[in-house]
């Protein structure tokens, strides 16, 4: 527990650096593990609505599954993922579309 809580520490000061994949796939652990660390969350959020054109389709897919699985509704984020999901849906391959459907 105490390795989670200074990774989403870490994660907070440092999200700017973090690329899209490496955002992603720190919720992703934490969602996998059960962790509802709301302070990570909002900033994971944040940066990938920041920087949503810049995020391939498994790091939009997965952030989104993420946060589906932790049952947490960030409508912002949400829209963020659905509007780079309408501009890009030829580029997503089976499995981060079937991903954010079930998101």
């Amino acid at each position: 527990r105490q390795l989670f809580d200074a990774a989403a520490d870490n994660f907070v000061t440092r999200v700017g650096q973090f690329s899209p994949q490496g955002v992603s796939q720190t919720v992703w652990a934490f969602s996998k593990v059960g962790l509802n660390k709301h302070q990570l969350l909002l900033s994971a959020a944040s940066a990938a609505r920041e920087r949503a054109a810049s995020y391939d389709p498994h790091s939009l897919a997965s952030l989104a599954w993420a946060f589906a699985n932790l049952d947490v509704e960030h409508k912002a984020l949400l829209a963020a993922i659905c509007q780079q999901t309408e501009a890009r849906a030829r580029s997503f391959d089976v499995e981060p579309a079937t991903q954010l459907l079930w998101a």
